[in-house]
C-alpha cells in the first residue's frame, strides 16, 4: 500500500511539474498578442480580444495557483519518537487532528497534521474480545468521527458490532 502511494504522489508531482511548465510555456504567446493588439489600428475588435486574453490569462493563472498547492508540501509522513510509521489506513480528521488506525495493530494513533510527530494512541485491543468469536474474525478496520457526539464509531473486518468511544483528555 505505501509503494502504491508514494508511486501516485510521484505521478501527481510530476504531471503538476509538467502542466505548470507548458502553463509557464503559454504566458509568452499571451504577452505577444497583448502587444499586437496594443498595435493594432482596429481597437473594437482589439478590445473583444484583450478581454478573451484576459479570461485566458485568468484561467492559467488559475491553474497554476492550483500546481503550486498540490506539491509535496502537501503531504507528511508520520513518525513516533523512533522511526517511520507504515501501514495506516481508515484516516479521519476530528478537532484539528488525524486519528488513524495501523493494520495489524489493536489502536487509533493520534496524529499532529502539521508535523506528522504521533501524539497518542488510543488502545482499542480489548474491543475485539467483545464481538462474536469466529474464524473469519479480523483486524480494527474501520474507524468514523461523529463530530455532534464528539465521538468515534469503531468496528473490525467480519466483526458483529460497531462500538462508540469517546477521547478524554
Amino acid at each position: 500500500f505505501d509503494k502504491m502511494m508514494k508511486r501516485i504522489n510521484k505521478h501527481l508531482n510530476q504531471r503538476s511539474e509538467m502542466l505548470s511548465g507548458i502553463s509557464h510555456d503559454l504566458r509568452t504567446p499571451l504577452t505577444r498578442l497583448k502587444l499586437q493588439l496594443a498595435m493594432t489600428d482596429k481597437k473594437d475588435t482589439a478590445k473583444k480580444m484583450a478581454s478573451d486574453i484576459d479570461e485566458m490569462e485568468k484561467m492559467l493563472n488559475d491553474y497554476l495557483q492550483y500546481a503550486k498547492s498540490q506539491s509535496e508540501e502537501d503531504y507528511i509522513e508520520i513518525y513516533t519518537n523512533k522511526n517511520k510509521v507504515v501501514g495506516l489506513n481508515e484516516l479521519e480528521w476530528a478537532e484539528g487532528k488525524i486519528y488513524a488506525n495501523r493494520y495489524l495493530f489493536e489502536g487509533i494513533a493520534i496524529i499532529n497534521p502539521k508535523n506528522g510527530a504521533i501524539e497518542g494512541v488510543i488502545n482499542l485491543s480489548n474491543l475485539k474480545e467483545k464481538v462474536t468469536q469466529h474464524e473469519k474474525l479480523d483486524v480494527i478496520n474501520g474507524i468514523a468521527y461523529h463530530p455532534k457526539r464528539k465521538s468515534f464509531f469503531v468496528t473490525g473486518k467480519m466483526w458483529d458490532k460497531v462500538f462508540e468511544i469517546k477521547i478524554l483528555k
